[in-house]
């Protein structure tokens, strides 16, 4: 579960529900958006610490709406939960997920200081094995010792 609440966080923070930071400014909450084929349907389904809610905007005639659901049914949804709800989500790390970095493009382990790193919830255990290590700051000189081996 904090896997999955650790991904819906992220949503609202970095992805799609973004706007959720400023239409809900110091109030954490976790969600998902959604948006059909041709803007037919815009969704959101989200919680906070004391509520759940699901939003869907559409049209009976199956026509488009011209909403994505983030310029939709999120702000719908952030509408209600600013007038409802008065307790934010938390994500208390429980002992058995470790954080671990990794490269965001492959998966592979990774170091925490390089570009495409970034942290993610594992079970104990299940953490990437193999670790790529970064060459930030040494790239060209390792690249010219490297051209030199080569000859």
């Amino acid at each position: 579960m904090y896997q999955l609440r650790y991904a819906m966080l992220a949503v609202t923070h970095e992805g799609t529900g973004k706007a959720l930071q400023w239409l809900l400014p110091d109030f954490t909450v976790a969600g998902k958006t959604g948006t059909s084929n041709d803007l037919r349907d815009s969704w959101f389904a989200g919680f906070s610490g004391d509520m759940m809610a699901v939003v869907w905007i559409g049209r009976d005639d199956n026509q488009s709406t011209g909403l994505t659901g983030s310029s939709g049914a999120l702000r719908v949804w952030a509408d209600i939960v600013k007038q409802r709800s008065q307790l934010a989500v938390q994500n208390i790390l429980p002992e058995d997920i470790q954080i671990a970095w990794v490269n965001k493009q492959t998966g592979a382990g990774s170091q925490e200081n390089c570009s495409d790193a970034i942290a993610l919830p594992f079970i104990e255990g299940k953490q990437p094995k193999i670790e790529v290590r970064c060459r930030q700051g040494l790239g060209k000189v390792l690249d010219w010792f490297e051209t030199l081996s080569s000859d």
